[in-house]
């Protein structure tokens, strides 16, 4: 990728709204403070993907971006 798509994939990035969805304590807050130390202003999370698309449904600028866990329960 060149070095100007990275400034603007970087960017867009540190003002974007991520919803991370996974069921494990210690793995959801590793990266929501990873996300936040990255400068990312709006990091929240979903114990399931019934939390997360309820949080989604509730208020749909809750997320620009997911990170999910592939192996969730259910």
């Amino acid at each position: 990728m060149p070095a100007d798509a990275n400034r603007s994939a970087s960017l867009s990035l540190q003002s974007a709204a991520v919803l991370i969805v996974e069921d494990q304590n210690f793995v959801r807050e590793l990266l929501s403070r990873l996300l936040t130390s990255l400068s990312i202003p709006k990091v929240s999370s979903a114990l399931s993907a019934e939390d997360a698309l309820q949080t989604l449904e509730a208020d749909p600028t809750q997320a620009d971006v997911l990170l999910v866990d592939f192996e969730l329960p259910g």
